[in-house]
């Protein structure tokens, strides 16, 4: 569909310049006419009535040289929807379906029908909607023996009519800057303002007065300001730089990381009066329109994609010196930080006294992550929500912010791309619009939102029904005066959001993705429920059938929101596939010991469920009973089928298939699962890079392969060479990970056959990042864009304590239970990296490196052919001695979750090289070996004894990239995400290890 709609555009320019010989020519997806103008009947094309007709009158151009003959030419209205993306690796490709037609007619025009080349003729459309929603207009050009194929023109929307008054609590706070406010055109504000919106983010036109240091041009501002107080729209503005401040600079040019960006956007140190200045001037007059500010966008250290390389202490002092300016100004504002959870821990909350220079935090997030929520709480302060990164089409933007409220952000930003107040010309409609154009026309987003906004207004999130399944059921009460409710059903989410594949995804993983329907008794008609667009739903045999889609629906009950909520608990969800969230755990003691097979089943449906669990055991192997019958679960109940082994086979790969069948009323599950016997058995070693003790003390390997299963018949005894392994790629990289413990130690050992040897820099003795030399020490010129994706290395993670219950120094305990969420699953309470780092220091001198800098920055073709890329190339090392193993403290209990490694010294117990673990890390002919001891009073939580059972993970890096991971596949570490979730995905410590004398 973009293909085609992405088709008419680029004729339609052609179009322009080109002449065409016959309109027989025209392809199937083409209009032969631009679209220059457009106007509606109802402002902005919105309308609060939709038995009331409207009338939009399209001023076509005829840019061929041949006459153009509108009789020729057919409109179609269509009641539409935003879809997500076709594709999964294009997130932003959000495109507008047909939900039904309207109405349909030839193109009428008072002046005639028949254009010459470059005439303009008016055309109208009349029709009446009938329904709430998103309306589209198609064009389509008839020819004698071919019609060329509809393409989407303009829209027009009817929406619910926003709640009356000025309300500046409004939770809905969309971007404008992608909205052209820098071409001067604030018509956008009006539609705004008529869907509710009281709060953009943005910033003002302020521009620097050319030779006139210190001054700025206001009028810019002043229009848009006047634009806001007219259409009682409020903005999130940042205050973290001025016009035609000093920025630093290397020589006569400013610092800059990417060839043909803005220099790095911060003010030099020196210049933070003029900054503050700056900020007074603005809040004294405009102040009014803008109630609250952030302070940079994305401050994270070692750099953002806002161009920021800046120190944590520098974003500090500019946080402050914005915050004391603005409170100098305006008593009353609001100052904001920081947008980005781990940073705002990082940066504020986890250092003395920052707190007090903040009013407002801001975060940007992802599905049903309310981590910066609770962490605002812990302060007392608000939280905004101010990027929530995610798929831009109406249903899930609806349900994403519904989410954000209920986990306890009072603002929420749907950042996109794809525009959801309105349509901007070509990029958004896929029409054939001039490119210049500037035509305003409401979208199916915008459409959904208004309906939001007209049900969520003015309430307070009250609660859930059944938290643990689906269909996610959040309540809303009313704040006094008004006493309005309303409860928000979410069926089912897919969304693909800032796409981030990792060990392959969960795309294919037996989750509830499928269709269903909630049957909602309302035998006294005291019920209502209505759509995402507002129509109501139709009532049945005395109850509602809601359907459990994408699409969220509103239910109010006449007798209150206790009321609603009884009896939406007593509805019954169906779905049309698996209900059941079901996983397989490891063997946490020896094969020979004939351990049972433990399949625990969840009920994820709001319905009783029973089912039959059948598991079909390796070759060899007998299981008794052949199956087990499941009682009826509740909402959210788990069960566990223990299947007893009265014979086993033990494999020298120690990998074992299983295949899993759950059958029940919703139809068959059926998944297959290697398990394997996870176990630290007890004995005493000496860390020494020779693995023989490890044999001897009868310790069980697991092995891991990129390729999937080693194929058991080729290990003939599980401590071989690895070289000798087979798997389906000769090249694949293999892991053998074993554990012992004794009364002082946990010892690990790995080798991993990997052709990869990349060592990263010690942090002990090498350099891990670069600083700019002084006066611009507080700058960073290079670092790892993430780090510990460097090099080879070993990471080790053990999850003791469950979310809500995690030992963080920064959330006081009352607060940990307000966590939820799939990402509090993945925070480990222990983490360790191990690795061999390379002693080294810089090769070039600066002075060096600044003089290849600035060549790249005026060299244009460099810029070219390198793609954009940082002139700052990646620096060479030159090694100073050997590498060094190192074991480094990632995670431990009460340590802050911020950054990986810490650029910004700390005086507290932090993360840190472990000295008190014995470690072996060196390059073999097949690849790696790691071998090391942690000492217990490390891991003091663990406290081991033989019978217990601790949920312990670890994964492989090859040259910085995630090769292996005990987790990748696994039943028990994705059964938590009834929802997929769609910022970075990753999978849950769930693995379980046993503790074996």
């Amino acid at each position: 569909m973009r293909r085609t709609l992405l088709a008419a555009v680029a004729l339609a320019l052609v179009l322009g310049t080109t002449a065409v010989a016959s309109a027989a020519v025209f392809p199937r997806s083409s209009f032969p006419a631009r679209i220059v103008d457009v106007s509606f009947s109802t402002p902005g094309g919105i309308s609060y009535d939709p038995k009331a007709p409207i009338e939009i009158t399209l001023t076509l151009l005829n840019p061929a040289r041949n006459e153009l003959d509108l009789r020729k030419a057919e409109w179609r209205v269509t009641r539409t929807r935003a879809l997500p993306a076709p594709r999964p690796e294009d997130p932003w490709d959000v495109t507008l379906a047909d939900v039904e037609d309207v109405a349909t007619g030839t193109l009428e025009s008072p002046e005639g029908f028949i254009l010459a080349r470059n005439q303009k003729r008016a055309v109208k459309i009349k029709f009446t909607p009938g329904k709430y929603g998103h309306y589209s207009v198609r064009l389509r050009y008839g020819l004698a023996d071919l019609k060329s194929d509809w393409f989407r023109a303009v829209a027009a929307a009817v929406v619910y009519e926003p709640a009356p008054g000025f309300k500046p609590l409004s939770p809905c706070m969309p971007n404008y800057n992608e909205m052209r406010a820098d071409k001067g055109d604030y018509r956008w504000l009006g539609i705004a303002s008529r869907y509710g919106i009281k709060w953009v983010r943005g910033n003002l036109v302020v521009r620097a007065v050319p030779g006139k240091p210190g001054e700025f041009d206001w009028s810019e501002a002043e229009k848009m300001a006047q634009a806001l107080r007219n259409n009682h729209v409020l903005l999130l503005g940042d205050l973290g730089e001025f016009p035609g401040m000093t920025v630093p600079r290397l020589g006569d040019k400013p610092i800059t990381y990417w060839a043909g960006a803005k220099a790095n956007l911060v003010p030099v140190p020196e210049s933070f009066d003029k900054l503050a200045d700056y900020v007074q001037q603005v809040l004294k007059r405009f102040g009014d329109v803008m109630p609250a500010a952030y302070v940079r966008n994305e401050p994270w250290e070692l750099g953002s994609i806002s161009n920021y390389r800046a120190s944590g202490a520098y974003y500090r002092q500019l946080l402050q010196t914005v915050y004391k300016a603005a409170h100098a100004a305006k008593p009353d504002v609001l100052i904001l930080a920081n947008d980005q959870i781990t940073n705002f821990e990082d940066n504020i909350q986890s250092v003395e006294g920052m707190t007090a220079f903040v009013d407002a935090t801001s975060h940007h997030t992802g599905w049903t992550d309310n981590r910066g929520a609770v962490q605002s709480a812990a302060i007392g302060k608000p939280a905004w929500e101010t990027q929530d990164w995610a798929s831009h089409y109406d249903a899930y933007v609806v349900a994403s912010m519904t989410m954000k409220l209920a986990g306890g952000y009072t603002k929420t930003n749907p950042t996109t791309d794809s525009g959801y107040l309105f349509s901007v010309g070509r990029e958004h409609m896929g029409s054939a619009y001039d490119n210049d154009s500037d035509f305003y026309s409401p979208s199916a987003i915008g459409q959904a939102l208004s309906t939001w906004l007209h049900f969520i207004e003015d309430t307070d999130f009250a609660g859930r029904v059944h938290p643990a399944t689906l269909p996610r059921i959040l309540l809303f009460k009313g704040r006094a005066p008004v006493q309005k409710h309303v409860a928000v059903v979410i069926g089912r989410i897919k969304a693909y959001g800032a796409l981030y594949k990792k060990d392959e995804g969960d795309v294919d993983w037996p989750q509830i993705t499928t269709f269903g329907e909630l049957r909602l008794d309302d035998k006294d008609a005291t019920l209502s429920v209505c759509d995402i667009s507002g129509n109501p739903l139709k009532r049945t045999d005395n109850r509602f059938d809601i359907p459990l889609t994408e699409e969220p629906y509103y239910v109010v009950s006449s007798r209150g929101l206790d009321d609603c909520a009884a009896r939406l608990r007593a509805a019954t969800a169906r779905y049309e596939g698996n209900v059941f969230h079901t996983s397989l755990q490891d063997f946490t003691r020896p094969v020979a010991d004939k351990p049972p097979v433990r399949v625990t089943v969840t009920c994820g449906i709001q319905a009783k469920m029973g089912a039959t669990v059948a598991l079909t055991p390796p070759d060899g192997w007998k299981l008794e009973p052949r199956e087990i019958k499941i009682p009826a679960l509740a909402p959210g109940q788990s069960h566990v089928a223990e299947f007893k082994v009265v014979q086993a086979v033990e494999k020298p790969a120690n990998q074992y298939p299983f295949t899993v069948s759950i059958a029940s009323d919703a139809g068959l599950l059926e998944f297959r699962e290697v398990l394997h016997a996870a176990v630290f058995r007890k004995a005493t070693i000496t860390v020494d890079g020779q693995l023989a003790d490890w044999e001897k003390a009868g310790a069980v390997p697991v092995l891991l392969s990129a390729q999937g299963m080693i194929v058991a018949e080729k290990v003939e005894n599980p401590w071989q060479p690895l070289a000798s392994l087979k798997t389906a790629d000769p090249g694949a990289i293999v892991a053998r990970f074993a554990g012992l413990w004794d009364d002082k130690f946990l010892y690990v050992a790995a080798e991993v056959r990997d052709p990869a040897g990349e060592l990263r820099p010690s942090m002990a003795k090498g350099t891990y990042y670069l600083m700019h030399g002084n006066p611009f020490d507080y700058l960073y010129w290079w670092g790892p864009t993430v780090p510990g994706t460097r090099g080879c290395g070993l990471k080790i993670a053990i999850d003791l304590r469950r979310p809500g219950d995690k030992l963080d120094r920064w959330i006081p305990a009352e607060y940990q239970r307000r966590f939820e969420g799939w990402g509090n699953h993945l925070s480990a309470d222990y983490e360790y990296d191990l690795y061999l780092g390379q002693q080294n220091v810089v090769r070039e001198k600066y002075a060096a490196i600044v003089t290849e800098h600035l060549g790249r920055l005026a060299n244009p073709f460099i810029a070219k052919i390198r793609g954009g890329w940082p002139p700052f190339d990646e620096p060479t090392f030159m090694a100073t001695g050997e590498p060094l193993p190192e074991l480094w403290r990632l995670m431990t209990p009460g340590l802050a979750r911020g950054n990986y490694y810490p650029f910004t010294p700390r005086p507290r117990r932090d993360q840190s090289l472990l000295e008190e673990a014995a470690l072996v890390v060196k390059r073999t002919e097949a690849g790696w070996l790691y071998e090391a001891a942690i000492p217990w009073e490390e891991l003091a939580e663990v406290r081991p004894a033989a019978g217990k059972e601790i949920r312990f993970s670890f994964y492989v890096l090859s040259a910085g990239q995630r090769a292996l991971s005990w987790t990748t596949g696994r039943s028990a570490c994705r059964g938590f995400q009834i929802l997929h979730p769609t910022w970075i995905t990753g999978d849950a410590i769930e693995t379980v290890w046993g503790f074996a004398e």
